[in-house]
């Protein structure tokens, strides 16, 4: 049986002395500040209602449980008491809403289609990929697979994996139509057993697995790229350098730093690293694209790129890749930004627990209202 984590014994004293002097201090009724945001005269009945407030802002944050609470889950239990968190060995994090695609049902097969869905979705790709072609770009999907697929032997052994999922199975029937789509879960679960290809604490896939991602891609669209083993690769923490679908994502949403601070962000020597401020500005705002010019670039066209946050750690190679790389959020995208653009190749992204959602995607690409 697993060892239960064991409450750090200076918790018991300092808790108590804070929340002693807190309350203390609240009942002096002079004037106290608190973050320099809040001030209170009144003693007994003010400091109550204060307090009151504060808990419920701060330590409940609305629907989510109390950091006290996280902590003390994750110390008696082994556990993460939260609905978006999954707690899994050595201190890896796995995302389990059912708010954004649901990828623990992806993870135990129990994500399904009608059979209307799935011919709509096929159909839909068709659609696209024809009108890339008319409009003179060549085009590919690429289906990144959801952090627990890749990373299954992490995940607590109460949730079944089911090794062949939704996703797999579609893939095969668009490449048996004919249709330019990528799976890289294979590539990428014999990649991780000597190299790390996504965060830890994050849901998303760091720069090597979208490395290896994109170069599947790439090939699909007959441009060669060296593989990740010939590459140097070089690293450094993480948490001070949080940036745009690299932010330990996961543990903020369960508002705990400590103890997840030691992961790395991984970067390919060569490759080209963005702005990434700017870059979440730009992609952030309705209807806009972020650009990236490479003069020297082997390939001298230009590509863009479409999805959803994924995207983002694939745009250093393409970078290095491509003389003009576009970059925009699918739900940004439509089919006049294509027209105005006209890029050379189109490559769209979307991650595995978003799946189900392809069909609109795709009318939103080809533009027709009817698939």
């Amino acid at each position: 049986m697993k060892e239960k984590r064991k409450i750090p014994a200076f918790l018991f004293t300092l808790i108590p002395v804070a929340l002693t002097l807190f309350v203390l201090a609240g009942l002096t009724g002079a004037n106290f500040v608190l973050n320099g945001n809040h001030t209170w005269e009144g003693g007994l009945s003010a400091a109550r209602d204060f307090l009151d407030s504060e808990w419920n802002r701060v330590v409940y944050r609305q629907e989510k449980l109390s950091r006290l609470n996280t902590y003390y889950s994750y110390y008696t239990t082994g556990t993460l008491d939260n609905r978006e968190v999954i707690l899994g060995k050595d201190n890896w994090l796995f995302y389990s809403t059912t708010q954004d695609g649901a990828p623990l049902d992806d993870y135990q097969g129990l994500t399904t289609l009608t059979q209307e869905e799935w011919d709509k979705i096929l159909e839909g790709v068709e659609r696209v990929q024809h009108n890339m072609e008319v409009w003179g770009a060549k085009f590919v999907l690429i289906l990144p697979p959801n952090k627990e697929q890749v990373y299954w032997e992490y995940m607590p052994m109460w949730y079944r994996r089911q090794p062949v999922s939704l996703v797999d199975n579609l893939t095969q029937a668009l490449q048996e139509k004919g249709l330019n789509v990528v799976n890289p879960k294979a590539a990428l679960m014999e990649a991780a057993q000597t190299q790390q290809v996504y965060y830890k604490y994050d849901t998303h896939w760091n720069q090597l697995g979208a490395y290896i991602g994109t170069r599947l891609a790439l090939e699909q669209l007959g441009i060669p790229v060296d593989p990740l083993e010939t590459q140097t690769i070089e690293s450094q923490p993480l948490t001070p350098i949080r940036h745009y679908c690299a932010g330990e994502d996961l543990a903020q949403i369960v508002s705990m730093d400590w103890p997840y601070q030691d992961d790395l962000e991984y970067t390919v020597e060569g490759t080209v690293q963005p702005d990434w401020g700017a870059m979440s500005v730009t992609q952030e705002n309705n209807g806009t694209y972020s650009v990236y010019e490479n003069p020297e670039a082997p390939n001298q066209a230009s590509v863009l790129l479409v999805g959803d946050s994924f995207r983002a750690s694939m745009v250093p190679l393409l970078t290095r890749e491509f003389s003009t790389v576009y970059v925009i959020k699918l739900a940004n995208c439509t089919m006049n930004t294509i027209w105005n653009l006209e890029p050379d190749y189109v490559i769209w992204e979307c991650v595995e627990r978003r799946a189900t959602l392809l069909e609109e995607g795709c009318r939103r690409l080809a533009g027709d209202e009817m698939l």
